[in-house]
């Protein structure tokens, strides 16, 4: 049985979608309250946080239509964030504080930061 442990997730909104806020949405993810969103085989762990206050310092300056949202998630083995993309597996080399990686994500309710 998974754990489940409580979070937050950072989104971009789409019309009437909440997607994967990623570099160049390489994996784009489509995420929907109170629906679990698996990751896929072939990329690395889903990018969550610990608190309301790092994820605030991660958005800060974001020019998309960001939105967060309370979650729970499962803890992921992988200890990298990856993606595979056309130019092959590109990783992440920062990591904002407070983030975590998950193999499961569900967005709970959104909340102001």
């Amino acid at each position: 049985m998974e754990k489940w442990r409580k979070g937050y997730k950072a989104v971009s909104k789409h019309g009437n979608q909440y997607r994967s806020y990623t570099y160049g949405h390489a994996d784009l993810k489509i995420y929907a309250i109170d629906h679990i969103t698996r990751r896929t085989p072939s990329n690395g762990p889903l990018a969550v946080f610990d608190t309301k206050r790092n994820v605030r310092k991660m958005i800060e300056h974001s020019s998309e239509d960001t939105r967060v949202f309370r979650c729970r998630y499962t803890i992921s083995a992988d200890t990298e964030y990856w993606i595979e993309s056309t130019l092959g597996r590109l990783e992440c080399i920062y990591y904002p504080r407070g983030a975590r990686f998950a193999d499961a994500v569900e967005l709970i309710k959104e909340v102001a930061v």
